[in-house]
């Protein structure tokens, strides 16, 4: 993947013929209606999320890794599992009979050290 580094100090117009020069008269004033973005016959499955977005996911993760350096430690799927556990130290718990705060400090604190 490549990119190009735009010279902004000059102030004048540069040598790239891009869109960062273009003036407003230089484009139409008609609005065209396209398709709904976003739209999706998915249900509310988390799988469902998951595939949707996976992706777009890969791909933000190869500019991550290719621009700026960054390393995946996982997969999105890996994350949500983690999430799912984490929240459950605290979620199981509080659904029982007789839960009370200082069962919620208990659990918080073992969910304190669960997700760090």
């Amino acid at each position: 993947m490549t990119y190009r580094k735009f010279k902004f100090s000059d102030g004048g117009k540069t040598s790239y013929d891009s869109a960062w020069m273009a003036e407003a008269k230089d484009y139409k004033t008609q609005v065209i209606k396209g398709s709904v973005v976003g739209e999706t016959e998915q249900s509310g499955k988390l799988s469902d999320i998951v595939n949707l977005f996976s992706e777009r996911f890969e791909e933000l993760s190869k500019i991550l890794r290719w621009e700026w350096g960054f390393h995946s430690v996982g997969t999105i799927k890996q994350a949500i599992e983690t999430v799912i556990a984490n929240e459950a130290i605290v979620l199981g718990p509080a659904r029982a009979p007789g839960f009370d705060i200082e069962r919620l400090e208990k659990v918080w604190a073992e969910f304190e050290a669960a997700r760090t």
